[in-house]
């Protein structure tokens, strides 16, 4: 698990840890760096790659090692703490199938193929099993949690397995196929197929959004699909159903699931506060699309509405994915029948917006927009990712391009027969797999001209473009061995995706920039490695918690770098200590200087690494505080140099639902878990620490009402 190197040029190969680029390029980052300012001084040195698993690795546990060689099995998705996430097969086991985290540091696993399956009404008698893939490509939240689905089998009956969906940790069954539907009328169809036929979104709240086909409805065949969220066993909450009157009148949802089980699913897409994002079809035919809620779903558009700028929405692809971001907005492809070509379009505030149609002119450019792909991906900010075909004149041709907009500006990231960061030129986007964070920052596939077969993996910085992996590039892997790269994966959504894999809700890019893809190599005697790496542009801090043992056990509270305070609600003892643990995007060198710049404690003793992270004690830390733990001047081991960053920490001791006021709420929430067990759920009521939940912290609690953080 030690550093790669990342290739600026193809066909070579270079210290690890290390870029060979032309020096005018590098003189002209050093300015740009320098004209920055100090904070950014990482850039200086190279981007750094970071194998996370490979071909001939231990599981943890040490039983069997990883072979990889499987379909799915380099499909790796990443959060903004981090970690990614993959389903791995084993060999020299026969726990053959399993789904795993890693970060350059430590490899966790989930859930393996033998493990009991939590929950059910088949009771303790579960256990995952069955033949081929046991579980579906995982998602993966900010508080790493996974999301899949996972081919179940009973010891009673180990001839009829279901596929149910799950959530850990902690490890829970949110779907039992079979289970009932809220309000009656039918239940979940128990289905036996592949894992992988569902592609549920998932929030960092633990919400999961689906499509499922239901069976013993009162109306089949004209109910038999329906959308649901849930993060509860047991309980689903419906966000539109196959039969249901649509919200603006004039017709019904159609079937959400087309062809069954060999036709498709548009799978949903879903924000941060649990809304759900969909599409309704008659046939295969996608006819509208939609945003719900669990309450009355609204419509977004529907064939026949007119578009902004001229023209009527005439149809969509039939496999138009909608992307919805936390501010309810939405963006999806449709055609325009004045100019029977795709446009992208974002629904926000009750209103459509257009962010590129036919004819626009590109920046910097008398080039116009002839017709999008159908698929875009939008960000927090309403940033929009997209790629479309582009008509140049005098000569007439036509190109493919990478764009982002935002319906006021729209800004050109790649495009066909321009030049890569490496000297080649880019010959195809059109079936470009992309992904998009919340800074507007893009990372995407491209083919290349040159040797056939030759393509390669990039990321627009907000500013420039960078390579991270090319295929017939040389990868050096930790035991020093290097083949050429034959292949790569990077999940994210397909801009022409009529044929595609749903990968659309799983995301290779995290929004510190980092990249996750997994690789194959082919060594001088034709045997082949399997990989997945992790690709960091700079090195940067990324989340940070703090941590407490109670019980035995770890627990941690998140604690945000940017936004709503994180709260420690647990006790730091009569010496006021607390432990932070803070992870940064790779291996660490030293731990430079860490103070306490805002509040009343201090660091107690020299910060302690360990990978890529690094724990920070604080003792005299006072009650019903903010304050703000500075790092400055950690280096990695290939010469890069994070110059500041800052975590900020809310001290509340009581402060259970961490709104920053202890109050009656918060004396209610330990009251009504005394007794309960030390958990991921339950920690923070365990105030004293001392693992276990009781009246002492009932006590505590009362005694801390009126205390707030200003």
């Amino acid at each position: 698990m030690n550093a790669k190197p990342q290739n600026c040029s193809p066909r070579e190969t270079y210290a690890p840890g290390r870029i060979r680029c032309h020096p005018l390029v590098l003189m002209c980052s050093l300015i740009a760096v320098l004209a920055i300012g100090s904070q950014l001084s990482s850039l200086l040195a190279a981007p750094v790659t970071e194998v996370v698993v490979e071909t001939g690795d231990k599981a943890p546990g040490g039983d069997g090692t990883f072979d990889l060689g499987l379909a799915g099995d380099l499909t790796a998705v990443l959060n903004n703490c981090g970690w990614a996430a993959f389903r791995g097969n084993l060999i020299g086991t026969t726990h053959t199938f399993g789904l795993f985290l890693a970060d350059g540091t430590t490899r966790t696993q989930v859930v393996r193929s033998g493990d009991a399956a939590p929950g059910g009404a088949a009771g303790a008698g579960d256990m995952f099993g069955g033949s081929g893939p046991n579980f579906s490509i995982p998602a993966l939240n900010d508080a790493s949690q996974l999301l899949f689905f996972g081919r179940v089998i009973n010891s009673s009956n180990p001839n009829a397995p279901n596929v149910c969906l799950f959530r850990g940790k902690p490890f829970s069954r949110l779907l039992d196929w079979g289970q009932s539907l809220p309000g009656g009328n039918g239940m979940v169809f128990p289905g036996s197929g592949n894992p992988d036929a569902e592609w549920p979104a998932f929030n960092d709240k633990g919400l999961a959004a689906f499509v499922a086909r239901l069976t013993s409805t009162q109306g089949y065949p004209n109910d038999d699909s329906a959308i649901y969220r849930t993060s509860t066993p047991g309980k689903l909450t419906q966000i539109a159903r196959e039969g249901q009157p649509l919200p603006e009148g004039n017709g019904t949802f159609g079937e959400m699931i087309y062809g069954y089980p060999y036709g498709g699913i548009v799978p949903p897409a879903m924000n941060a506060t649990g809304q759900v994002a969909f599409v309704n079809r008659s046939g295969i035919a996608v006819v509208g699309v939609y945003r719900g809620d669990g309450k009355t779903p609204i419509k977004i558009a529907r064939i026949g509405d007119p578009l902004p700028g001229g023209g009527t929405l005439s149809s969509f692809s039939s496999g138009t994915t909608a992307d919805i971001n936390d501010l309810g907005e939405v963006v999806f492809a449709a055609v325009d029948n004045s100019v029977s070509a795709y446009g992208i379009f974002k629904w926000s505030g009750g209103a459509l917006r257009k962010i590129a149609r036919y004819g626009d002119t590109i920046p910097n450019s008398s080039d116009t927009i002839g017709g999008t792909d159908p698929s875009a991906r939008i960000n927090k900010a309403g940033q929009v990712a997209f790629v479309s075909s582009v008509n140049h004149t005098n000569p007439n041709s036509h190109y493919f391009a990478m764009f982002r907009g935002d319906g006021t500006t729209t800004k050109l990231i790649a495009r066909e027969g321009k030049a890569t960061p490496a000297s080649d030129t880019f010959s195809g986007l059109n079936d470009s797999t992309f992904c998009l964070n919340r800074s507007g920052q893009i990372a995407f596939t491209a083919h290349l001209n040159g040797t056939p077969g030759d393509n390669g993996i990039y990321f627009y910085d907000g500013s420039q473009l960078l390579q991270v992996a090319r295929t017939n590039d040389t990868f050096v892997w930790p035991d020093g061995k290097s083949g050429k790269i034959t292949s790569f994966q990077l999940s994210g959504t397909v801009a022409n995706n009529s044929s595609a894999p749903p990968l659309e809700r799983r995301s290779g890019l995290n929004d510190a920039g980092q990249v996750v893809f997994g690789l194959t190599t082919t060594f001088a005697d034709n045997t082949v490695r399997h990989g997945i790496a992790i690709w960091s542009p700079t090195l940067k801090l990324l989340c940070a918690h703090s941590r407490k043992s109670q019980g035995g056990k770890n627990f941690d509270v998140d604690l945000p770098l940017t936004g709503v305070l994180g709260v420690e609600c647990r006790s730091g003892g009569a010496q006021g200590n607390f432990s932070l643990v803070l992870r940064f995007t790779n291996k660490l060198n030293s731990v430079g200087i860490a103070s306490v710049t805002t509040g009343m404690g201090s660091v107690s003793g020299t910060p302690t690494i360990n990978g890529n992270t690094m724990t920070v004690n604080l003792t005299g830390v006072a009650n019903a505080q903010k304050i703000i733990v500075t790092v400055n001047n950690v280096t990695d081991p290939y010469g890069r140099t994070l110059a500041k960053a800052t975590v900020p920490i809310g001290i509340l001791l009581g402060d259970v639902d961490g709104n920053k006021t202890v109050d009656n709420k918060d004396v209610n929430a330990v009251s009504g878990k005394v007794g309960a067990s030390v958990s991921q759920t339950t920690f923070r009521d365990d105030v004293n620490v001392d693992g276990s939940i009781n009246q002492t912290d009932v006590s505590i609690t009362q005694g801390q009402v009126g205390n707030s953080i200003p």
